[in-house]
């Protein structure tokens, strides 16, 4: 504690205070904040890893980027922190994807707030099945999230004028990047092409459809809701006459009931991960290609 005390008296040890302070304020939200923006830059606060992901490419050079969702956390269970609060409060915005999916933003006092879901076209979303609820997984799809580029730019850009040549040259190089990466992964998993998979939970079909895989079936709709004896035997069942070969788990829900499934109906078992967030999925290609080659790996 005395050193802290002596460094802090000095003008440098008053500079490293302050910067300890905000990467504290910063750190405990769970966010890594882009690292080329310079003194001042505006901060835009998102409520999970994927959204931090696309925002970070078109704000590069210009603002900072704060992610509230603790790697590893879910973001359909997620309960707000202090430091949330702290961290929206001080943003320009604070960007979520929907209510059905992230809507414990809406506890957070925020100036302003920006819904993923508002700058998609109507004809890029899917609704899970008899429901017709809208799934809200939508940046697992590069192409939805491209053709979302040009109304977060003009969002950000009302909200933040000074940026706005900015955030269009950085949307049109991030652009071509999500055709190249969609290009990319369609003629890496053209072999996976009308091949069936069960999804663990029902966060993963845009990427799935996106290239011709196919889901035969989901073991928990509802997030928390572990199936039961009689519903894992109804599945494996399913799994048979389906001819499914892979189950697919994620690292943000336990994969007990993964697990007792694909001993039950002897299949193999996909680790893909619709948030990403840790070393080596953490901008939106590294996340999407994490995905194709866990699904490559697992198929036989």
């Amino acid at each position: 504690m005395r050193l802290f005390n002596l460094a802090f008296g000095t003008g440098r040890g008053r500079r490293v205070a302050a910067a300890l302070a905000l990467l504290l304020v910063a750190g405990g939200a769970g966010c890594r904040p882009a690292s080329d923006a310079g003194p001042g830059a505006p901060l835009f606060a998102v409520t999970i890893p994927p959204l931090g992901a696309f925002l970070r490419p078109i704000v590069a050079g210009r603002a900072e980027v704060v992610v509230l969702l603790p790697a590893g956390a879910s973001e359909h269970t997620y309960e707000v922190k202090p430091n949330d609060a702290r961290a929206a409060a001080r943003a320009v915005a604070l960007v979520y994807v929907d209510e059905s999916l992230d809507g414990w933003a809406s506890r957070l006092d925020a100036r302003a707030r920006l819904r993923l879901a508002d700058f998609l076209s109507p004809d890029s979303l899917r609704h899970y099945e008899g429901s017709g609820a809208f799934d809200p997984h939508v940046w697992l799809d590069p192409a939805v999230m491209r053709a979302a580029l040009l109304r977060t730019i003009a969002a950000l850009s009302k909200l933040d004028p000074a940026g706005a040549e900015i955030y269009r040259r950085n949307g049109e190089a991030f652009s071509i990047e999500l055709t190249r990466l969609d290009e990319e992964l369609a003629q890496q998993l053209a072999p996976l092409r009308g091949r069936a998979v069960v999804q663990f939970h029902p966060s993963l079909f845009y990427f799935l459809e996106r290239y011709g895989i196919r889901t035969a079936g989901v073991i928990e709709n509802i997030a928390g809701q572990d199936p039961s004896p009689k519903q894992i035997k109804m599945l494996a069942d399913l799994v048979r006459a389906e001819k499914v070969e892979v189950i697919v788990t994620e690292p943000q829900l336990s994969d007990a009931p993964v697990r007792a499934l694909a001993e039950a109906a002897g299949v193999r078992i996909a680790h893909m991960d619709p948030l990403g967030g840790v070393p080596g999925r953490e901008t939106y290609a590294e996340l999407l290609r994490y995905n194709a080659d866990a699904l490559l790996k697992a198929f036989p």
